[in-house]
């Protein structure tokens, strides 16, 4: 038995987004929430001879990527993005190669965690936005 471990990454879908107006003192702007999914394979077990039961495994992990896109007081742009967060993960039985299309689906079933992750970001940057607006204001004399 050969023990194979590999490690790869691959985009997975469209970036799915989320529009909410910040009121603040200085007015109400619209922010944009975006989020981005990419999927992370590990390779794990040994290919083996005919008639013994194979341990190959694929483990794979869905991030989520989110990134803020607002407009301030005179145009200023606010934008600000958040490291990749781990959303969803499993594990499938043989080849990664063989079974990305079942894993593909499963995250597309699943899009609600990721929908649950962006808008949780967007709910906890809403206080640092609504100083950034009011700090941006200030500063270019609004």
């Amino acid at each position: 038995m050969i023990p194979i471990i590999a490690i790869g990454l691959a985009a997975s879908g469209p970036a799915e987004s989320h529009s909410v107006a910040v009121p603040h003192a200085g007015g109400s702007v619209e922010a944009t929430y975006r989020s981005a999914t990419a999927v992370r394979y590990r390779q794990v077990g040994a290919a083996t001879p005919p008639g013994v039961a194979p341990t190959l495994r694929c483990h794979w992990t869905a991030t989520a990527t989110v990134s803020r896109d607002a407009r301030g007081a005179g145009g200023a742009r606010l934008a600000r993005d958040w490291p990749p967060a781990d959303v969803l993960s499993g594990v499938r039985h043989g080849w990664c190669d063989n079974v990305r299309q079942s894993i593909a689906e499963e995250i597309a079933a699943r899009q609600d965690a990721i929908e649950r992750h962006r808008l949780a970001v967007a709910a906890q940057d809403r206080a640092v936005l609504i100083a950034e607006l009011e700090g941006s204001a200030r500063g270019f004399g609004g």
